[in-house]
């Protein structure tokens, strides 16, 4: 199971969300970073809150529960945990061509660029 999902671990930054660019600012870009969990997949996510999780990987889909702190951010920020909460609890769609990762899941999809050289 979690050979299929090697090609996705990485560390990325997000570059859009639902087709709207990260604007940059006085906040940095959303991070997630996948790395293998015996035969799960763990996520660490720093958008303006972090968010922790194991998931699993199967059919082309990451599912699991995000743990996450409470602070209020931006509304992008908001959008992107939103995004990623939802999408990971019900099983978000995750493929990756080169160095970009797309997770997608219902109306939502974020696309994350691979960060130097940290990304598999």
């Amino acid at each position: 199971m979690v050979d299929d999902a090697k090609t996705l671990f990485g560390t990325y930054a997000l570059s859009k969300l639902n087709g709207k660019g990260v604007t940059k600012g006085e906040w940095d870009a959303p991070s997630l970073t996948l790395v293998e969990d015996g035969d799960k997949v763990r996520v660490h996510v720093n958008v303006s809150n972090i968010m922790n999780g194991v998931l699993s990987y199967e059919n082309g889909r990451l599912t699991g529960m995000l743990m996450t702190t409470v602070m209020m951010g931006p509304p992008f920020h908001m959008d992107v945990e939103r995004a990623l909460g939802v999408g990971f609890e019900k099983g978000m769609r995750a493929s990756r061509e080169g160095d970009s990762l797309t997770l997608s899941h219902g109306e939502d999809t974020l696309v994350f660029v691979a960060d130097g050289s940290t990304a598999a």
